[in-house]
């Protein structure tokens, strides 16, 4: 699928070889495919997708999830805070229980 982008972008080229300057001018000429290919890529989409209302790819099996039936997305938990989901499950039972006492 051919798509066209437009990028705009301001960069600094120097003769000087100082580090300060990212891009340098070598025999009065600018090598602009770092520029542009950086560019470029930051403007693509993060998940591209083959059309805007397509709802895109499983990401555990890479099925497209318009093909699939009853497709429903796995939460899943970074381990890193797992310890937390714990929390929140060893709360609710508390949390319903006071909700189904009546008010003095």
């Amino acid at each position: 699928m051919a798509q066209s982008v437009e990028v705009d972008f301001a960069e600094v080229f120097a003769y000087s070889t100082d580090e300060a300057f990212d891009y340098q001018v070598q025999d009065d000429h600018v090598d602009l495919e770092p520029v542009v290919r950086d560019a470029v890529v930051l403007s693509l989409p993060f998940q591209p997708v083959c059309r805007p209302d397509c709802p895109g790819l499983d990401p555990e099996t890479g099925e497209r999830i318009e093909d699939l039936v009853d497709y429903h997305p796995r939460e899943v938990i970074d381990l890193r805070w797992s310890a937390l989901s714990q929390l929140v499950a060893e709360t609710e039972p508390a949390a319903t229980h006071e909700d189904s006492k009546p008010n003095d």
